[in-house]
């Protein structure tokens, strides 16, 4: 019985440590994601202030389709 209750206590603390390491590495891409759309949306806003639209409109509508795509494969429905 002893060993039964040593084998469990082991069990609960391990999956405990992988829902953090889960969590952590889940966080971390969260925030390097929004550092990339951030510096991606301020490019675009660069340059249409030189006044290149057209190289403007293609960066910051990829990344804007790119986070919808992201988005909707996250929050689509399981069967």
């Amino acid at each position: 019985m002893k060993q039964w209750e040593k084998e469990t206590d082991h069990r609960h603390r391990m999956e405990s440590r992988d829902l953090w390491q889960v969590s952590i590495e889940a966080i971390l891409g969260k925030v390097f994601a929004l550092i990339f759309v951030s510096a991606a949306l301020a490019v675009s806003a660069y340059a249409l202030y030189l006044g290149h639209e057209w190289a403007a409109a293609f960066l910051g509508g990829g990344t804007i389709a790119s986070i919808v795509w992201a988005f909707a494969k996250v929050n689509r429905p399981t069967k």
